[in-house]
């Protein structure tokens, strides 16, 4: 989760480094953060959701966890790295050690603890409970309610990647106080 624990609305997408369609929505999901999760406005939490880069996703997932143990919050900073890898054909085997050597952090250690990281499993059931079936998918959540999917101007948007456009207008309607 990165924003505001009190900001009114939470955007959540669950994505795969490795999904082409993920990797064409990733400018579009970070200038959202920019413009609304680091002033205060929304939320943004990132559910690792393995489509097509299978087996390499669940590994970078459980790799984005422990590195967030190791060293608290880094998880953003490894997150920006895999699309970084991703969108320059270098998400490859190679990707979490590549990660680790930026961050600094051990990648043995990493290792080890990546045999028992679960948040990867939990976000695959969270998805799939919620009707998520592809990558990128973005739900919302306001305070601490159930996810749903974003419905605008009559339009539920159930599948692939939600406008900014339109995370902005809804996000805004839940400020406008």
């Amino acid at each position: 989760m990165l924003g505001n624990p009190d900001a009114p609305i939470t955007i959540i997408e669950f994505a795969d480094y490795g999904c082409p369609h993920c990797q064409e929505y990733h400018p579009e999901i970070s200038r959202f953060i920019k413009d609304f999760v680091e002033t205060g406005k929304a939320n943004f939490e990132y559910r690792t959701f393995p489509t097509a880069g299978g087996a390499r996703t669940v590994f970078a997932g459980q790799i984005g966890e422990c590195i967030d143990d190791q060293q608290p919050g880094a998880f953003w900073d490894a997150y920006k790295i895999f699309y970084d890898l991703a969108v320059t054909a270098r998400y490859n085997d190679e990707a979490s050690r590549l990660v680790a050597q930026q961050l600094n952090l051990s990648y043995s250690d990493l290792l080890e603890c990546a045999a028992d990281a679960q948040q990867v499993n939990i976000d695959v059931r969270v998805g799939q409970q919620y009707g998520v079936s592809g990558t990128p998918a973005v739900m919302m959540r306001l305070g601490d309610s159930a996810p749903q999917w974003i419905t605008y101007n009559g339009v539920t948007y159930n599948r692939g990647p939600v406008a900014y456009d339109v995370l902005a207008a809804v996000t805004n309607s839940y400020n406008a106080s």
